[in-house]
């Protein structure tokens, strides 16, 4: 269900000319979009549909990981454990907020923290979908 949302995202940033220009948070999960854009913005035959400069990037950070995931596969799978147990202290952290914020009654202060647990949360799923798809990349028959 990710992919089908996130190939709408693109095929509509790229073919129909969105107002928002694709980001490296957008296009660095899927590889294979991500090598589409890369040429488009190679090929400059029109003005490009998305930023390119944020295209780049993507490709150095995704070839990055790769080589990093080359280099010492069990060190990569241990960043990835890493941040999976991240993800489920945060998920901790925001149910036993929530808590304290319902018998509270909605204390201000517990909210700004309820959301910047829910930012950080958001950055280490986005980082972990990204070493996903490094892993997927990179395995046998791909």
């Amino acid at each position: 269900m990710v992919h089908i949302k996130m190939t709408l995202l693109v095929l509509c940033a790229l073919l129909a000319g969105c107002n928002r220009p694709l980001t490296n948070k957008d296009i660095i999960q899927h590889p294979r979009l991500l090598e589409k854009a890369v040429e488009q913005c190679q090929s400059q035959q029109e003005p490009p549909s998305l930023d390119c400069e944020a295209v780049y990037q993507a490709a150095e950070q995704f070839s990055s990981l790769m080589l990093q995931h080359r280099e010492n596969t069990l060190s990569f799978a241990l960043k990835i454990m890493k941040v999976q147990t991240h993800i489920v202290e945060l998920q901790q952290k925001i149910i036993d907020l929530k808590k304290q914020i319902l018998s509270q009654n909605d204390n201000a202060q517990l909210m700004d923290q309820l959301k910047s647990l829910r930012k950080a949360l958001q950055r280490q799923q986005e980082e972990l979908n990204l070493f996903y798809a490094v892993v997927s990349e990179l395995r046998p028959g791909s």
